[in-house]
């Protein structure tokens, strides 16, 4: 998250939260994601991902990223 400005994670980031061991990242847009994931994906296709305006679904089921 360092690659983004400090308002654009603001923006996007509601909670960096543990669960079962493993680290996540909410979204205000209300989708979740390993951070793990989110270093493989690449901060511009998290940012999609994370954009209340997104088209996107991206999809790596359940474990890796999740919508509420």
């Amino acid at each position: 998250m360092d690659k983004w400005g400090y308002d654009e994670r603001n923006q996007l980031v509601a909670d960096i939260f543990h669960d079962n061991g493993q680290e996540f990242i909410k979204f205000r847009n209300g989708k979740e994601i390993l951070v793990d994931t989110a270093y493989k994906w690449g901060w511009e296709r998290v940012a999609d991902y994370a954009s209340p305006f997104s088209e996107n679904n991206w999809s790596l089921g359940s474990i890796n990223a999740s919508e509420s």
